[in-house]
């Protein structure tokens, strides 16, 4: 059984994000970082361009299920 979530990189041309989750004390602390970088995309690479938008939407709508120590 996970016990914590994993952190997650998406380092791409069109930007970066990052997800990190960590336990501090009785908190839990979520971190995110989107960097979209500046610039001119052809049509052809749109289809690569939604798939990194896509791919950081999928890891923001998974659930964490926090259940108490017993």
């Amino acid at each position: 059984m996970k016990t914590r979530p994993d952190s997650a990189t998406i380092l791409t041309r069109f930007g970066c994000y990052r997800l990190k989750i960590t336990a501090a004390g009785n908190k839990i602390v979520v971190t995110k970082r989107f960097e979209l970088f500046p610039g001119s995309y052809t049509i052809p690479e749109y289809p690569e361009f939604y798939n990194f938008i896509k791919s950081i939407k999928n890891i923001d709508e998974k659930r964490i299920i926090i259940k108490p120590v017993i």
